[in-house]
């Protein structure tokens, strides 16, 4: 079976503006980056958060960790990534100022690829392994998950994105073994994914916007 490209990885930064925080000199925006740093002593990355350059981790380094995204809602920064358990797996997880929530439960393989956070509400998208060891698509709302793919094969979710009332997240699932299919869909009907690629054989989406 084709597998979504792995090009949302440990390695990818990400950034964020937060045009609500100035300093009172030059009414710069503080500039949030989202990332890891190889931790020598330990051989393994360390899930991290830039603000302005200052380095902030997020896990302490015993097990490979990493951030994907970042969303800053008013005083509160929200990061979303993985963290490697003792059992090898990788863990689904959000971090809200710092402080760690484990999104999955660890005996199988997620990820949290996106964070977006509307009023009191906090979106990750990502995927959670089944039982079959098939990823399947997630959106998490609040800590709740919510599949978006079948399980029969893998997908994941790559972005989330608030607009209003409507969730649109975006993301790639296989349609058979030779042709990916870049999705968006809206609110988490499977009724309303729309197939990006009709023609091309493989295509996924990384990210959506909606203005």
């Amino acid at each position: 079976m084709k597998k979504c490209p792995l090009f949302l990885t440990i390695a990818t930064a990400v950034l964020a503006l937060s045009p609500t925080a100035c300093d009172k000199k030059g009414g710069n925006p503080d500039v949030y980056v989202a990332g890891h740093e190889y931790n020598a002593a330990k051989n393994n990355t360390v899930a991290t958060l830039w603000k302005n350059g200052e380095a902030q981790r997020l896990n302490d380094g015993g097990s490979d960790a990493g951030a994907l995204s970042v969303f800053v809602s008013g005083k509160d920064v929200y990061v979303a990534g993985i963290e490697v358990n003792a059992a090898k797996s990788k863990v689904a997880t959000l971090w809200k100022n710092g402080e760690a929530q484990r999104l999955s439960g660890g005996s199988s393989n997620a990820m949290a690829s996106s964070v977006f956070v509307s009023g009191k509400d906090v979106y990750v998208a990502g995927y959670e392994d089944n039982a079959a060891k098939n990823k399947v698509a997630t959106l998490w709302k609040n800590g709740e998950p919510q599949p978006l793919s079948d399980g029969s094969s893998d997908a994941e979710a790559y972005s989330v994105f608030v607009y209003g009332k409507d969730v649109y997240v975006a993301g790639c699932a296989p349609v058979n073994e030779s042709k990916l299919m870049a999705f968006v869909c809206k609110n988490g009907f499977a009724q309303t994914i729309q197939t990006l690629n009709d023609e091309k054989p493989i295509a996924a989406a990384s990210a959506v916007f909606v203005k």
